[in-house]
């Protein structure tokens, strides 16, 4: 596993922050590389500051991320047809 990114956020809905962290998985399935972004709530920049010192990238997905990752694989013409990516705007493919 490899950490590409983590980034510090908050919700544009209901104002919680999130420490989001995005991960790369080499071979993971069938010689093809995964990505994952795992989203961890926190309640402050000083929290993401201890969870970065406290865990590898790893660890604090171990510890912090309780959830099924559905892997789905599409095709490479597989475009976004609308949507936004959110719960009252999902994305829609084509």
């Amino acid at each position: 596993m490899k950490i590409l990114n983590k980034y510090f956020i908050k919700c544009k809905e209901c104002d919680q922050l999130i420490l989001l962290q995005t991960s790369e998985y080499h071979d993971f399935y069938d010689g093809d590389d995964s990505y994952y972004s795992d989203y961890f709530a926190v309640s402050s920049l000083e929290e993401v500051d201890e969870l970065n010192k406290k865990y590898n990238g790893l660890m604090l997905d171990n510890r912090y991320c309780y959830s099924v990752r559905p892997i789905i694989t599409l095709r490479g013409d597989v475009e976004i047809a609308s949507g936004t990516g959110t719960k009252n705007s999902p994305y829609l493919l084509r």
